[in-house]
């Protein structure tokens, strides 16, 4: 039985047990090839993080929109292309050690411009769980119609 990640990341069928475990492990990366599905899951780490900034902005205030656009604007675009140290701050910061880390050969340019890799791996994981706690928070402490009716 073919593992369903060696479906997805190689084109070509795999016929015995043998050819499984070279699927597998050319799939995660480890003779240099780097397979699409990679990194897709280097930019859903990404997605996500940006996700639950941006979802708990909207719950917090009126005006998200604004407050996204300057904070890719500004602080991803501007700020962080100057100053090296606010990669450790930043969402691209995460995202692109990620896909550095999958495979160094193919992104050559990003090896002195990124941070270390698990540092990446936990910076994303606590901004996306930071941001996701505050955006569960958030409408447990908002006024709902229900409650303005029993204080009539």
């Amino acid at each position: 039985m073919t593992p369903w990640w060696c479906r997805w990341t190689n084109p070509q069928p795999v016929s015995t047990q043998a050819d499984a475990k070279t699927c597998c492990g050319s799939s995660l990366g480890f003779d240099g090839d780097v397979r699409p599905t990679l990194a897709v899951a280097a930019l859903t780490a990404g997605v996500v993080a940006y996700g639950a900034i941006f979802t708990w902005a909207g719950l917090v205030t009126t005006r998200a929109l604004p407050f996204a656009l300057i904070y890719v604007l500004l602080w991803e675009g501007v700020v962080s292309s100057f100053i090296q140290g606010v990669d450790y701050f930043s969402v691209r910061g995460y995202t692109l050690p990620i896909m550095s880390g999958i495979n160094k050969a193919s992104f050559p340019a990003l090896e002195d411009r990124v941070i270390e890799l698990p540092v990446a791996i936990g910076g994303a994981a606590v901004v996306t769980v930071v941001f996701f706690l505050l955006g569960v928070r958030r409408p447990r402490r908002m006024a709902s119609p229900d409650q303005n009716l029993k204080a009539i």
